[in-house]
């Protein structure tokens, strides 16, 4: 892969896919997008926060039947922090695991990656984490407000399990 082509990618913004094996023995396959809640600066060196994997519910259950278990691939990062593209490690996870928003007309899905995160780190596993999203993702009622209900939205994901 050319140079020009990694420089191009490193500015979009990380996606995970996310397989999940329900009860029925389907698999189910979103797009998991990573977002750090309570994001906080310790010092100039060091961020604090709750890491997670954040995807669709109906990934995740389907028919009110809550996957079993699954899986989703995390980047490598070189020691400068970038991320080492196709070099993967898997991550598993169990259904149960996962964290539905309380209303259930909302379709989202959490999952705390950050044991799993911190577990590989110990194995001397560097993984690459990006946090493009809580730049993105604004936490200002303002902002909010001035977005109107036809806005344009361009997603990345994984359609149909492809």
């Amino acid at each position: 892969m050319s140079s020009k082509v990694i420089q191009h990618a490193e500015g979009l913004i990380q996606t995970v896919r996310v397989e999940c094996t329900l009860p029925s023995g389907e698999i189910s396959v979103g797009t998991g997008f990573p977002y750090v809640f309570l994001h906080r600066k310790i010092d100039d060196n060091r961020y604090w926060g709750i890491r997670t994997i954040v995807t669709n519910r109906h990934v995740i259950e389907h028919n009110q039947a809550r996957a079993n278990s699954g899986y989703f691939y995390l980047n490598k990062r070189d020691k400068k922090g970038r991320c080492l593209f196709g070099n993967k490690v898997m991550i598993q996870f169990k259904g149960g695991e996962w964290i539905h928003h309380p209303n259930d007309d909302i379709d989202l899905s959490v999952l705390n990656v950050g044991k799993y995160i911190s577990e590989l780190e110990k194995r001397d596993e560097k993984l690459y984490y990006d946090t493009k999203w809580n730049e993105i993702v604004s936490s200002n009622e303002i902002e909010w407000s001035r977005i109107g209900p036809l806005e344009d939205i361009v997603a990345v994901g994984y359609p149909n399990g492809l």
